[in-house]
């Protein structure tokens, strides 16, 4: 009995996916139907095979398609994955008001991000502005928490940022600080 109702679940559900649209007729001719799968975004399908096919609104869950913040979260890292191999690639090329550009971009994407300071810090020195590369390894390290390696990165891009300051004092004190960060 469980094993014609999956089958009788089944064939519906497979029936509702085939259905075909005709795409939107230009200049007057007939076009041919065009095969789409349609899912109803409502429901989400669960794999247990075992107990049949159970169909579960995702409002029950607390979701709505597509709008989980695990989901967000993974779209934006890859966005931003994306975005520091672009401005690695404009860095390598030394096109860094382009790298400087992309990198901001990832930064109002995922301002949380601290590699994307660091990368900018490294990006602001290389254009002879300390100052702000300054700023950014402060800003990196804040979000930096529990990344000994960046950490340790930040500490010293942060170094070179007071030492072409002429704060060489201070530069000292952080390639110190980056020195005793275990990577």
């Amino acid at each position: 009995m469980n094993r014609i109702l999956f089958l009788a679940i089944s064939a519906l559900y497979l029936a509702g996916c085939t259905t075909t649209h005709k795409a939107p007729v230009v200049g007057g001719g007939q076009q041919e139907p065009v095969y789409q799968p349609q899912l109803d975004d409502k429901f989400e399908q669960a794999n247990d095979t075992t107990k049949g096919v159970t169909i579960k609104p995702q409002k029950e869950r607390g979701e709505i398609a597509g709008n989980s913040n695990r989901n967000k979260r993974h779209d934006t890292r890859i966005g931003v994955v994306g975005l520091l191999a672009s401005a690695e690639t404009y860095g390598i090329k030394k096109q860094w008001a382009k790298a400087q550009r992309t990198l901001e971009r990832a930064q109002r994407i995922d301002p949380k991000e601290p590699k994307i300071y660091y990368e900018l810090a490294i990006t602001h020195l290389n254009q002879n502005q300390p100052r702000q590369a300054e700023q950014l390894c402060r800003k990196g390290l804040s979000l930096a928490h529990g990344n000994a390696s960046l950490q340790k990165q930040l500490w010293t891009a942060m170094a070179k940022a007071l030492e072409a300051q002429g704060k060489t004092q201070k530069a000292q004190k952080a390639l110190r600080r980056a020195h005793k960060i275990q990577a």
